[in-house]
């Protein structure tokens, strides 16, 4: 006989379960999922703002696996979304309207031709900073928009890099630490929405998730 303590039983209930990833990858579970944070959210915080930050950072993840050679993915980038989800304004809007919109350094990029691969990459790494510090403005910085619960220690690494533009646009920071530069931002609002997931099974809009699912897999 062996002995399992109370939670040695929930974690066994909980590995039977969908896992998180699986329910921010389908339209339905990710709907439902969003619903369950937003009733979780309180006066002092905003857990949607938890999903909202995971999604455009995956996204911007993407973005630069997808276009910048020689990526190492590594921490969440191939993490797989909903494909109903909205592309984020911030990562996808074309580079000439974030111009007009002032979300760019003073000096531009050449709008000649690149000749080389190299000189393409770099041209996209001064157009993917500016879209990393919007999403900095929008979610770290003091008094951001949808600010986010961060330890102290991220939140200043974050922003003695990206305080100033023109400052972190001319950084010698290259494409791989772009990619993982908030990587400890999205590691933190992750565990955040771990724990509404350990609640939102124990719910009745997870056993219709799961019925979903189920319904699916026999397709």
């Amino acid at each position: 006989y062996v002995y399992r303590t109370k939670k040695n039983l929930e974690e066994i209930k909980l590995s039977k379960k969908l896992k998180l990833p699986q329910i921010l990858s389908a339209n339905e579970s990710f709907t439902l999922f969003m619903q369950h944070l937003s009733r979780e959210s309180s006066a002092t915080y905003n857990n949607v703002a938890c999903l909202l930050s995971f999604v455009e950072y995956v996204q911007f993840k993407q973005l630069l696996k997808d276009n910048i050679h020689n990526i190492q993915a590594g921490t969440f980038g191939n993490a797989k979304l909903a494909p109903s989800i909205p592309k984020s304004s911030v990562v996808h809007t074309p580079y000439k309207t974030m111009n007009m919109m002032g979300a760019s350094p003073g000096g531009q990029p050449s709008t000649d031709a690149p000749s080389t691969e190299d000189e393409e990459d770099e041209i996209l790494l001064q157009e993917y900073k500016c879209r990393a510090y919007m999403l900095y403005n929008k979610y770290i910085k003091r008094d951001a928009e949808l600010e986010l619960k961060l330890q102290p220690e991220y939140k200043k690494a974050l922003d003695e890099k990206m305080d100033e533009l023109d400052k972190f646009v001319n950084s010698d920071i290259d494409a791989n630490q772009l990619f993982h530069i908030f990587d400890d931002v999205i590691f933190s609002q992750y565990q955040i929405m771990w724990k509404s997931y350990q609640r939102f099974v124990n719910t009745g809009d997870y056993q219709l998730v799961e019925n979903l699912f189920h319904q699916e897999k026999k397709k």
